[in-house]
Formats: structure tokens, C-alpha cells, sequence
């Protein structure tokens, strides 16, 4: 049982972010976040269902009243966090993997010179990416993410609940633009990452885990 609010144990978890050089911001009340809803037509939940994280910057769908909700949210930060702690390893490393292969389709503004240079046309043929190819290392930053979801859960002391395979139909939906089909795959990636939670040895492959953990043991008697 907690012995703190879910709101306080949210901001605990949010000054951790502060050291990463994370904030939380607010779709609804971010610009940006409506203009790339526009351009993610296939996903009609991003503005209600999807917390986005772009760089340090991490967009919730909207501000949290209950205690439920922040414990809830506490879940989601606690996510976004091993999203921000990767970029700020290899920040255009870890963009542009995590944009590939879609990330591709940029190649074909090239076509746009053909204007002056009939030969560039060919250069629209990168708009093949923009098709939904499977994208491992999204997949792979992706698994990160949901299993220190996992992890809160069982530092809260909800062990029985660990089921990754509830998430299978994030990663191969229109959430994350089909991004990896082979569930087999997603066992064998998610079960190391179990078992390193399991022994106590998460924070091995994910740093972040550590100080969220401690966090979380504060807040439990």
C-alpha cells in the first residue's frame, strides 16, 4: 500500500525527469502536438490515448485530477523517462532510429530540383517508405519503454499483473504505425528484460530504473 498520494509520487518521479532535462507538457495545449495529429490520420487516438515524447519534451493527453489517474500516469512518466534518458545518450542517433525506416520518405523533397533537373524525379521513389515496414529499432526502444511500465507495477507490488503480452497489439496496431509484427521477436526481447527486473537488475540496461525504483520504495510501507 502506498503511503504517499499518487500525485506526490507523480512529482517524484517528475523531478527525476527534471535531472534527465525532461518536462511535461499538455497536447491539448500544444500546436505542435495538433499538427502532427493531422499528418497521423491513422492513429485516431493520438490526441486522447498516446503520450508523446519528442527529445526532452514529454506530451501527456491531459492533465490528471484523481489519485488513480496520477498512479496511472506515474506508470506512463516513468516510460517516457527511459525514452528521454536514450536520447540524451545519442540524441540523433536515437531520432533517427526510432524514425526509420519512415524516416526515409524525406529524401523524396529531392524530387522538388526536378524543376531545374528532370533526372531528380527518381528521387520519389523513397516515398516507398512512408509504406508501414516493420521498424526494429522503434520496436526495440519501444520494449525499453513498456517494460518500466512492468517494472512500476512490480515495485508497487502488483507482480501477479506482469503480462507483456498484453502490449503485443501495441507494437503490431496502427498506435505505433504497425511497427513490429513478430511476436515470437517480442517474447524473446521483453523476457531478457524480465528477467534482469526480476534479479534486481534492471537498471543494468536501463540507468534511469534505479532512481525510480528508489522513488517507489519510499512511497511504499
Amino acid at each position: 500500500m502506498s503511503s504517499v498520494t499518487g500525485s506526490e509520487l507523480f512529482a517524484e518521479v517528475e523531478k527525476i525527469g527534471a535531472e534527465l532535462g525532461a518536462s511535461v507538457h499538455y497536447k491539448q495545449e500544444s500546436l505542435l502536438m495538433k499538427v502532427i495529429a493531422a499528418i497521423l490520420f491513422f492513429n485516431k487516438r493520438f490526441m486522447t490515448s498516446y503520450t508523446t515524447t519528442i527529445g526532452r519534451r514529454i506530451y501527456f493527453c491531459r492533465r490528471y485530477s484523481s489519485d488513480v489517474e496520477f498512479f496511472r500516469g506515474t506508470r506512463t512518466l516513468a516510460h517516457e523517462l527511459v525514452h528521454v534518458e536514450d536520447y540524451n545518450t545519442k540524441p540523433i542517433r536515437f531520432t533517427l532510429s526510432y524514425l526509420f525506416p519512415q524516416i526515409l520518405a524525406v529524401f523524396s523533397l529531392v524530387a522538388v530540383g526536378a524543376i531545374w533537373h528532370f533526372s531528380l524525379l527518381w528521387f520519389l521513389v523513397f516515398l516507398v517508405a512512408l509504406l508501414p515496414f516493420p521498424a526494429y529499432w522503434r520496436m526495440k526502444a519501444e520494449v525499453r519503454g513498456y517494460t518500466m511500465t512492468m517494472a512500476v507495477d512490480w515495485w508497487m507490488g502488483y507482480r501477479n499483473d506482469i503480462n507483456y503480452e498484453s502490449f503485443f497489439s501495441t507494437f503490431t496496431g496502427a498506435g505505433y504505425y504497425f511497427m513490429w509484427p513478430l511476436k515470437s521477436s517480442l517474447r524473446r526481447h521483453f523476457s531478457s528484460y524480465v528477467e534482469l527486473l526480476a534479479r534486481g537488475r534492471l537498471h543494468r540496461e536501463i540507468p534511469v530504473a534505479f532512481k525510480i525504483k528508489e522513488a517507489i520504495d519510499r512511497s511504499v510501507c
